[in-house]
């Protein structure tokens, strides 16, 4: 039976930001968005991404990193056709390898097929933490604190200019997310990426 890791190490938001800041600091020190995550990975970590066709048939995989934390396969459709999504998943994984070497040395699987069977057989409040971590990281890694501000004070500015209050633009939801549409496509992120990180950061109050 396939080992399945009993816990998984504690990282608060704030330890993650910190985590993020520090791999921007070293490895995209411009500081331009988007974040080159493709070029990071490949060429500052030296993994291999492999597409692979069909991987999100049947399930909702967009991704996966290797038994050896070498490489991450990726959906070929994705890194074709889905560039948001693309780079979220890049991310994703790498956020897994950074954080995760310890839990991921606790599986046994050699393929797609073993990884799944795996996950299934995890408690589901250590995936969903172990998920969580990878997605706040993953998010922080490609949507910087210090650009997110930037380009969201000058949405504001707009705002602001239309007459309108952050307040709201917040509570009229189709006005938000042009707003926050807007910045995804200038971060190449899923909205749900921005989202999540414009309500942490507190942005719209």
């Amino acid at each position: 039976m396939p080992r399945r890791p009993s816990n998984v190490p504690h990282h608060s938001y704030e330890d993650l930001r910190a985590k993020a800041e520090a791999i921007i600091a070293e490895y995209h020190p411009v500081r331009s968005i988007p974040v080159p995550i493709e070029a990071i990975i490949e060429f500052q970590f030296q993994l291999d991404i492999i597409p692979i066709e069909g991987l999100l048939h049947g399930s909702d995989m967009h991704a996966l990193v290797s038994r050896d934390m070498k490489s991450i396969s990726i959906d070929a459709n994705n890194q074709e056709n889905r560039p948001h999504s693309y780079n979220y998943s890049l991310a994703h994984e790498l956020a897994h390898i950074l954080i995760h070497n310890d839990v991921i040395n606790k599986f046994e699987y050699a393929n797609i097929a073993e990884w799944k069977a795996v996950v299934t057989g995890i408690d589901e409040e250590i995936y969903a933490e172990f998920e969580w971590q990878a997605h706040a990281l993953a998010g922080l890694i490609l949507v910087p604190t210090g650009a997110l501000k930037t380009e969201f004070e000058k949405a504001a500015s707009k705002i602001r200019a239309a007459g309108m209050t952050l307040e709201q633009v917040k509570s009229t939801e189709r006005t938000r997310f042009t707003v926050e549409d807007s910045l995804a496509r200038q971060f190449v992120v899923p909205r749900s990426v921005i989202t999540d990180r414009a309500n942490r950061d507190r942005l719209w109050t």
